[in-house]
């Protein structure tokens, strides 16, 4: 008997934090962003991002998401990171073979209690690509639906 309210007990935990990490984030994201380009040619090296609107949709099958982050500073819209959403943390990458020089990074923490996802995006340009400056980006959002 014993054996069996034990058994029972650790389902019922597993069932419930596995409700718990399984929040929903799918949907359409109106995005502030602010932050700084840095520059490894330039002067000044670092220039300011004001605070600027984008937007974000997010995809989300289990704990498996894939973001779409619209235009901002440089930034082209309908980057596509892919990436993983588990105890209202995300972390997603995008990674293109042709152009390995600009992974770009999103981390983000979901609040359940005012629905927003608070979080930074990292955007590297390393490459000596014709037209690329080389630099990166580095912004903190907040998101809201």
């Amino acid at each position: 008997m014993r054996k069996t309210v034990i058994a029972s007990t650790m389902v019922l935990l597993m069932l419930a934090a596995g409700a718990a990490s399984a929040a929903d984030i799918a949907g359409n994201w109106d995005v502030k962003v602010h932050g700084y380009s840095y520059f490894t040619d330039r002067t000044p090296s670092r220039v300011p991002i004001a605070e600027t609107e984008t937007t974000m949709k997010i995809e989300q099958d289990g704990d498996r998401v894939s973001v779409t982050f619209g235009a901002f500073a440089g930034v082209h819209s309908a980057t596509l990171f892919a990436g993983s959403f588990g105890q209202n943390h995300i972390v997603a990458t995008w990674w293109y073979q042709g152009y390995p020089h600009e992974t770009k990074v999103i981390t983000g923490q979901y609040s359940p209690d005012t629905d927003r996802i608070s979080g930074k995006m990292l955007y590297p340009r390393a490459a000596d690509k014709p037209g690329l400056v080389p630099g990166w980006v580095e912004v903190n959002f907040v998101a809201t639906r």
